[in-house]
């Protein structure tokens, strides 16, 4: 297995790494941290209080935005944290996963929203260039969108001034 130092991801293939496209990978040593899983703030107390009681060294990071909805809903934004563990300790973390019901008995993440690192990232994530790209798309058509709404009601305006000026003036 090679191991990318800047995403602390595993690859398969000693070509690139499969989040960031890095070319600079190695050999991963058993005290790299990896990523294991992410996971919301839920399912995240759970694995920390299982490694905790298991003595597993391990780190979470938070990742992306939490979810409004939940909010409406009257509870706290639910975040998704990357959980981090030592490559060492990869497969009894594993293990310690599918004893609290993280993961099904085959490895594969429930419904929920966990997704072990192999799964986060063959299930079609977007590298980080073209994540790049599209945000950049994505505000564009935005300001394209606003703009083309504000040239529209300026035009329906001046339409309504000049049918009132026309019929008073």
């Amino acid at each position: 297995m090679c191991y990318c130092s800047k995403c602390q991801v595993l690859a398969k293939t000693g070509v690139a790494c499969p989040s960031c496209g890095s070319k600079k990978l190695r050999e991963v040593q058993a005290n790299d941290p990896v990523l294991i899983c992410t996971a919301d703030e839920l399912k995240c107390s759970m694995i920390r209080a299982a490694f905790d009681e298991s003595g597993i060294p391990h780190e979470e990071r938070m990742c992306g935005p939490g979810a409004p909805p939940s909010v409406l809903y009257g509870r706290m934004p639910s975040s998704l944290y990357h959980v981090f563990v030592p490559y060492g300790e990869m497969e009894h973390c594993e293990e310690i996963l599918i004893g609290i019901g993280v993961l099904g008995e085959n490895g594969t993440s429930k419904p929920d929203k966990v997704q072990t690192q192999e799964e986060d990232l063959e299930s079609g994530s977007m590298s980080r260039r073209k994540r790049i790209f599209v945000r950049i798309a994505s505000a564009i058509a935005f300001l394209i969108l606003v703009w083309v709404v504000v040239t529209l009601a300026d035009t329906c305006i001046n339409f309504i001034k000049s049918a009132f000026s026309n019929l008073y003036g």
